[in-house]
């Protein structure tokens, strides 16, 4: 199966889509890597509403990926 979706995920990738969009052919159980960047003070605001939760508690698992992205943010101050 994870074979299957491989092969139509590459197969959308040479019919020239872009890797957003064809990744909908892929299981939830793959793996996948976000990038982003922003100036410091679209972090601040981010862990603001996602980590201290100053607009209303955050899901579960939003706390959980912003904890580890606080965590990782601080090293490299």
């Amino acid at each position: 199966m994870l074979n299957s979706a491989e092969n139509n995920y590459m197969y959308l990738l040479e019919k020239g889509w872009q890797p957003q969009q064809a990744r909908e052919v892929l299981p939830l159980c793959t793996a996948t890597e976000i990038i982003h960047t922003a100036f410091a003070s679209d972090w601040k605001h981010f862990f603001d509403l996602r980590y201290y939760g100053t607009t209303g508690k955050p899901h579960p698992n939003m706390v959980e990926l912003s904890t580890l992205m606080k965590e990782e943010a601080e090293k490299h101050r």
